[in-house]
């Protein structure tokens, strides 16, 4: 960890700390197997740790299938000419990082930003009017089509899951460990949320 003036603040210890849990998750890996030999908070903290390793994997799958929807609705709904500019330089940028197209609905909001900014871009032949009403009913189009596709019951489930993460974070926050066991978990959580690294 690091103080806000940016030095160490036992920086070895915990070094040492963290490779002696590490060391010891086998064990707390055998006490997991056996669920006679927990009991009390720590048998909470593994049931909380199961739990949360779940959610994040439906987590996972839930934004590999979002992701397939974004590219279905991108090939599916042709950019209108009034963002066809804007939309061939940022699939640049991130498709140059290794990413796919972006998302027919950040483009959306990205066109409508240029035109806030300057109403003369996109195109500056054509009217602000007609650039709104084209960028409008692109925006229907795209609707309709994460419509069809199911989005709006993926983003409810993503909300859902989200809070799921949040509540089990908490709770493995506020219970005490009594053992290795317990306290592997603590420190998977921790390492998760990124307030343990390697550098520590």
């Amino acid at each position: 960890m690091v103080s806000k003036d940016g030095k160490s603040t036992g920086r070895a210890s915990r070094r040492s700390f963290l490779a002696g849990a590490v060391g010891a998750a086998a064990v707390a890996g055998r006490v997991k197997a056996d669920a006679t030999r927990v009991s009390g908070t720590d048998a909470v903290l593994l049931a909380h740790g199961a739990a949360l390793e779940k959610v994040d994997r439906d987590i996972a799958a839930l934004h590999d299938r979002c992701a397939q929807i974004h590219r279905q609705v991108r090939d599916i709904c042709v950019v209108p000419g009034t963002m066809r500019t804007l939309a061939a330089a940022a699939d640049a940028r991130t498709l140059a990082s290794g990413d796919a197209r972006v998302p027919a609905r950040t483009l959306v909001v990205q066109a409508e930003s240029a035109l806030r900014r300057d109403p003369q871009a996109l195109d500056p032949g054509l009217s602000l009017t007609a650039k709104l009403a084209s960028i409008k009913a692109y925006r229907s189009e795209i609707e309709a089509a994460y419509r069809r596709a199911g989005y709006p019951k993926l983003e409810a489930l993503h909300r859902k899951l989200a809070q799921a993460e949040s509540d089990l974070v908490d709770a493995i926050h506020a219970t005490p460990a009594e053992s290795i066991a317990g306290l592997v978990v603590k420190l998977r959580c921790a390492e998760r949320l990124g307030m343990w690294n390697a550098a520590d």
